[in-house]
């Protein structure tokens, strides 16, 4: 039976991306581990869970790990899916901007080309294809929803509203601040669908997240820690460093202010100063002002009531210094080099389940911790892979182009990627490369996907000559 070229890319692509997933899993395995991450490992082997992260992606964890009873499977499968999906947006995008310019099968080959150049080091594609977190979840999930749409807009098969739907719904599950792209991926559903669909399909992608999110953690008590009071906490210290006459209307925050330190020691937008695991010198705010300490543990959402609280009255009596604080942090996380431990995942954080980095590439990771100092020695590699304010300038520039274009269509993919980056504008966390990069990489494909299809259409018509 012969096969169809349609499934020939598919296959091509399939194989490309086992291969490339497995190399990478290979070199890491069994995976980079950060700390909450590895809460995050804890929880889906204990069965109890709680949603300092989003739980779903721990329950979806704890399934993996009881049928394979291995982790390595869990990031394994995690690398070749998040090469995969790439790979397809890749695909997806040549389609859509440039139809018929190359064949499915050079499609396909060009569309693994992008992943394997992204995934050239100093680029941290790799290291993040392997990272048990959030943000490493993400980074398949998202690919995936781009794919699916964009080859639906460019007229493919109904099988991928799969692909879609799952991507998006998966993408909004696994960080809480993906909330915020449900809105463009209803309106992709709108356009994607046809006729008397277009508002079933738009109302069922906007509330499938939040429908699938309970619906997976039903059978799990997940206790509330409301990560939300480390946004609160943080951005309170710096409405008080802001405007020293607010303090007297935020009494409870100005009471574990540590006087002759918390202006000097906040960071805006940097949240880990304030809890316990942080240094004593490094804290602008008494330890128990994010959550009570009893018997040297910290209890996360102990302090809820008295943050909102306060926070309530920040933006009741100064919402433009609430707002400028929000600025200061994200401005500073969006335009700043990443050096160091904010940059990628490098390995695995000291544990009980006995999970250490393997041997066998021991020399070959050293190898590549010289690439990164030489990547931090440059200027331009900085900018390039260390920086997201680049990334984002090409973005904007994409998103008026097709606007002033009416390519719409167009409009609200690229809006994808910028759209994550601005939540930030509502919640900065820390100065982490990690959490910006999503977009950053999408937009790197975007602009590989460019060049491609610009040099193919190129060649084509020298091909053919002049009219």
């Amino acid at each position: 039976m012969r096969i169809t070229t349609p499934v020939q890319a598919h296959v091509i692509i399939g194989f490309a991306a086992g291969l490339l997933g497995w190399g990478v899993w290979q070199v890491f395995r069994p995976g980079l581990i950060g700390s909450d991450g590895m809460w995050q490992i804890h929880q889906a082997w204990a069965g109890t869970f709680n949603d300092w992260s989003p739980p779903a992606m721990s329950v979806a964890l704890r399934w993996v790990l009881l049928a394979t009873g291995s982790l390595g499977t869990a990031t394994l499968l995690q690398a070749v899916l998040g090469c995969a999906g790439l790979a397809q947006a890749a695909r997806a995008g040549l389609r859509f901007a440039f139809p018929g310019a190359l064949s499915a099968r050079a499609e396909a080959v060009a569309a693994v080309g992008v992943v394997a150049v992204l995934l050239v080091p100093p680029s941290p594609l790799a290291y993040f294809l392997v990272y048990v977190q959030t943000d490493g979840w993400l980074l398949v999930a998202l690919p995936w929803a781009v794919a699916g749409w964009l080859n639906l807009l460019a007229g493919g098969r109904a099988a991928w509203w799969a692909a879609a739907v799952l991507g998006s719904t998966a993408t909004v599950l696994v960080r809480h601040n993906a909330v915020v792209l449900v809105p463009l991926f209803a309106a992709l559903a709108w356009l994607a669908a046809a006729g008397r669909a277009r508002l079933p399909a738009a109302v069922g992608v906007a509330v499938l997240p939040f429908v699938a999110g309970p619906l997976l953690t039903w059978p799990y008590l997940v206790e509330r820690l409301h990560p939300v009071d480390q946004i609160l906490a943080s951005e309170l210290v710096g409405v008080c460093v802001a405007r020293d006459d607010l303090r007297a209307e935020l009494p409870y925050t100005n009471a574990h202010l540590i006087e002759d330190r918390f202006r000097v020691k906040h960071v805006p937008g940097f949240v880990n100063p304030m809890y316990l695991y942080s240094p004593a010198e490094h804290r602008p705010t008494d330890v128990n002002f994010v959550g009570e300490v009893v018997d040297g543990e910290q209890r996360l959402g102990s302090r809820h009531a008295e943050l909102v609280e306060d926070y309530r009255r920040a933006l009741r009596v100064a919402p433009g210094t609430v707002a400028g604080v929000k600025w200061r942090a994200f401005w500073g996380h969006l335009t700043m080099d990443h050096p160091g431990e904010h940059w990628h995942p490098t390995g695995i954080v000291p544990n009980t389940l006995g999970l250490v980095p393997n041997r066998g590439f021991a020399g070959f990771r050293e190898r590549l911790v010289d690439v990164d100092r030489a990547a931090d020695a440059s200027l331009t590699g900085r900018w390039v892979v260390m920086n997201h304010l680049p990334w984002v300038v090409l973005n904007l520039v994409a998103v008026v182009v097709l606007a002033v274009r009416r390519r719409w269509a167009g409009l609200l993919v690229s809006l994808l990627p910028l759209g994550y980056v601005a939540s930030y504008a509502l919640a900065t966390a820390g100065p982490q490369y990690r959490y910006m990069y999503p977009s950053t990489l999408l937009v790197q494909a975007g602009v590989l996907v460019a060049v491609v299809g610009g040099v193919s259409c190129l060649l084509r018509r020298r091909a053919v000559g002049p009219a």
